[in-house]
């Protein structure tokens, strides 16, 4: 007679070696979703002009929409904190660079006083538009 013998029993194996592509794959999407998250809620329809070059990423975004409203890096600003803020994000950067954004319908009252708080900031404005198409 025959003695059944107990068979080890495999233990159940999970592939992991594609988990690491798809945390690196969402970190990326979250990174990216968050970007235009903050853009998102300002409202900007940006100049227009000849011969813009492209920009390197900027340290500090700064938006104005067409009311006055100011936004540093998508949080709602005064204008009287910008430079404080400003000077605490570019803390510690070589680079000084400051992207503003401006609605074209904004007027000179709305963005002058805006212009002279990132200057005392000590920041180098990088002005943001639209290429104007050419016209024959």
């Amino acid at each position: 007679m025959k003695i059944a013998r107990k068979r080890k029993k495999s233990a159940i194996q999970v592939p992991v070696t594609a988990m690491g592509d798809i945390a690196f794959l969402l970190i990326i999407f979250f990174m990216l979703a968050s970007q235009f998250a903050k853009e998102s809620k300002i409202k900007i329809e940006r100049p227009q002009a000849r011969g813009l070059s492209e920009l390197d990423k900027s340290q500090v975004w700064v938006s104005m929409e067409a009311d006055g409203g100011i936004f540093i890096d998508g949080e709602e600003a005064s204008v009287a904190e910008i430079k404080a803020r400003v000077e605490s994000l570019l803390e510690g950067h070589e680079d000084k660079k400051v992207l503003v954004k401006i609605d074209k319908t904004a007027t000179k009252e709305h963005y002058e006083s805006l212009m002279i708080e990132l200057s005392l900031a000590g920041a180098t404005l990088s002005l943001v538009g639209d290429e104007q198409p050419q016209s024959f």
